[in-house]
């Protein structure tokens, strides 16, 4: 089945890894993974504060230039239907440039679609099954993380 898979087909691509090294979405795996894993999850523990970033991250690319680069994809002829301008953001920019609704709209249908993808994958991460979580906003995040890659390496025998 994997060389059924066309080189240039990213998400399949990237499907079929993690089926090889944990199946999650669709049963067990296909084979063993030969090796430890370390599964490290960074996610913001205080949905306040991630819903105000998502506002703010939406805001700073539609200022960086959100609306023209969709409209210069549109205009070399890219489908809407691409996986690509499916994605959160893209969606409803393209919405907006064809006229289904005002600027406001967009901006709020952008910002509620990305607070659900966001939940969606914390709804996931839960389910990881031994993973390591971490605050994204916390204190000391980086020290943190190279603590356990550290602990992680040294159980595992590699040189850190």
């Amino acid at each position: 089945q994997a060389l059924a898979i066309a080189p240039a087909d990213g998400q399949r691509l990237q499907r079929a890894f993690e089926r090889l090294r944990g199946g999650h979405m669709g049963g067990p795996p296909a084979t063993p993974w030969p090796g430890r894993v370390l599964r490290m999850l960074l996610a913001c523990a205080e949905r306040s504060r991630l819903n105000a970033l998502i506002e703010r991250r939406f805001d700073m690319m539609w200022e960086a230039g959100l609306e023209a680069e969709v409209r210069r994809l549109l205009d070399r002829g890219c489908s809407p239907a691409l996986p690509a301008l499916r994605a959160v953001g893209y969606r409803q920019v393209i919405d907006h440039l064809q006229g289904r609704c005002d600027r406001a709209t967009m901006r709020e249908r952008a910002i509620i679609a990305t607070r659900q993808l966001a939940k969606r994958q914390s709804t996931w991460m839960r389910g990881e099954p031994a993973g390591h979580w971490f605050d994204a906003l916390g204190e000391g995040l980086e020290a943190r993380v190279a603590r356990q890659v550290t602990t992680f390496a040294a159980a595992a025998g590699l040189k850190t």
